[in-house]
């Protein structure tokens, strides 16, 4: 997405619209990506760039619900809200499935069979994931856009050049209303973080992943203004740590679930073999998942436990007091610099 000063200049509820227009624009290139086979980098990345930018276009309208609210139907915010998580799936299996390959790099003996054996377990194929996103986004997102675009053209104006017109917009500009924003977006991460009490708050590491989003998603348009890359490199590694520890969270509950699994599926194998199946009938996939590799599959935990102590140790380094104090002074210097 290309925004200048001249878009920052424009009266915010024009300046929202530019800018809700080119988010929708890179949700339409990575959807299109998605076609493709993933034979390349960056059509492997096409599931992601599309959740992200999906993600984006919402956070800004949310952000700018005074300018945008009354124009975006709210039923096209629901096929947005739909289409987000119909690509949850897709993508922490991805993870997931990466994950565990860097576990069982090199790895011999038990771990290396309790790898492969969660890789079938964990459900799915590559291409039958990808295949459903692809056919959800095609009957959801052209929809979404269109309507989006017919709702967003009607008072916004196109510039061919960022020098082509300067427009007399009374107060606040684009720049200002973002600027009044970050104060709230700013407390929103702070009390989050502040929440954060152990490696194993699941709910409080991730309302804190959101809100740091949310701060970066508002300040993107702005990052030409001096100081605002600075912060957003801050907040991405802050983001970065915490994304590392909410899929470990992911994966952990995945784990739990399936040795829950197991152990009910070893209690009914037990019970068919002393009774019998017709006084105790096993169910299907009993007989694997009584299979499981238990030793392998307890040293793929403890590999887990590590990675998710490592991400929270990287995550509290980065909202600690001083990081938290230059945080501060890097938002103070952005408000400044864009009122």
């Amino acid at each position: 997405m290309d925004v200048g000063p001249a878009e920052l200049a424009l009266a915010a509820s024009e300046g929202a619209r530019v800018v809700a227009l080119r988010l929708l624009d890179d949700a339409a290139t990575a959807a299109a990506r998605l076609d493709h086979d993933g034979a390349t980098e960056e059509e492997a990345n096409a599931l992601h760039d599309f959740r992200v930018a999906v993600r984006r276009l919402r956070s800004w309208i949310d952000a700018f619900d005074d300018e945008l609210g009354d124009t975006i139907p709210a039923k096209v915010r629901r096929r947005l809200a739909k289409l987000a998580r119909a690509t949850n799936s897709g993508r922490d299996w991805e993870v997931q499935i990466e994950w565990l390959d860097r576990a069982g790099a090199g790895a011999r003996g038990g771990r290396r069979v309790a790898v492969a054996w969660l890789r079938d377990q964990l459900g799915g194929s590559d291409a039958r994931a990808r295949e459903d996103l692809r056919s959800t986004v095609r009957r959801k997102f052209p929809k979404a856009r269109d309507a989006i675009v017919r709702a967003l053209t009607r008072e916004v104006r196109v510039f061919d050049s960022p020098l082509a017109v300067v427009v007399a917009s009374p107060n606040p500009t684009l720049g200002q209303s973002i600027a009044e924003r970050i104060g709230p977006h700013a407390v929103a991460f702070h009390e989050a973080a502040a929440s954060i009490q152990s490696m194993g708050d699941e709910g409080a590491a991730h309302a804190t992943r959101i809100a740091v989003k949310r701060f970066r998603y508002l300040l993107e348009p702005a990052r030409a203004v001096d100081g605002v890359e600075d912060l957003l490199a801050a907040l991405r590694g802050l983001q970065d740590a915490l994304g590392a520890l909410h899929d470990g969270h992911v994966l952990a509950r995945e784990l739990r679930e399936l040795t829950r699994k197991c152990a009910a599926a070893e209690a009914r194998a037990a019970a068919a073999q002393a009774l019998g199946a017709e006084l105790a009938p096993m169910r299907a996939g009993d007989a694997e998942l009584a299979r499981v590799p238990r030793a392998g599959l307890v040293s793929v935990m403890r590999r887990l436990r590590t990675d998710i102590r490592a991400a929270y140790a990287d995550a509290r380094r980065r909202y600690d007091a001083a990081a938290l104090a230059e945080l501060a002074a890097l938002t103070d210097r952005v408000r400044a610099n864009l009122s």
